[in-house]
C-alpha cells in the first residue's frame, strides 16, 4: 500500500505479516508472527523524528526491557517483553529516510526477530541504491 501524507514528510508507507503457520512447529509450540511498518519521508530529520515516537509509544504499557539487535540500520532501538519464556519484541530501525518497524510475537528468544531486521534493512539500502533484491 502506498499513500502520500503532509504529516513529517511522510512520502510512502507499506505493511506487511508474516507468520510461521504449522510447517515445522512442534505441538503446543507459540506460533511466532510478525507485522511490519515500512515509513519512507522526505527527508531523514522527519523520519527521526517519527522513528523516535514509534519508539515512545512502543514503551507505553508492560515493562519493556532493551534488547539489542543490530540489523546495519543508521539508528536502531529494540525491547522486549516476556511471558513466562514467550517475548513479544519491537524494534525500529531508520536508514537515512525510511522507518522500519517491526513486531514480532510468541518468539522463542527476543534475537528471533533478528533474521527479518537484517532483511529488511537490506532491501532498503539496496531498493535506495537501485540494486534488485535478488541480487
Amino acid at each position: 500500500m502506498a499513500s502520500t501524507c503532509k504529516s513529517a514528510g511522510l512520502v510512502a508507507m507499506g505493511s506487511d505479516s508474516y507468520d510461521e503457520g504449522t510447517v515445522n512447529r512442534p505441538e503446543g509450540d507459540p506460533e511466532q508472527r510478525a507485522n511490519v511498518v515500512v515509513l519512507s519521508f522526505g527527508s531523514a530529520e522527519g523520519a527521526k523524528a517519527v522513528m523516535r515516537n514509534l519508539v515512545n509509544v512502543g514503551r507505553r504499557g508492560g515493562s519493556p526491557q532493551p534488547t539489542k539487535i543490530e540489523a546495519g540500520a543508521q539508528d536502531s532501538e529494540a525491547f522486549s517483553t516476556s511471558d513466562s519464556g514467550v517475548y513479544s519484541t519491537q524494534v525500529t530501525m531508520r536508514v537515512d529516510k525510511v522507518v522500519i518497524s517491526v513486531w514480532g510475537a510468541d518468539l522463542k528468544q527476543p534475537s528471533d526477530i533478528q533474521p527479518i531486521a537484517e532483511t529488511l534493512v537490506d532491501r532498503v539500502k539496496r531498493a535506495s541504491e537501485g540494486k534488485s533484491f535478488t541480487g
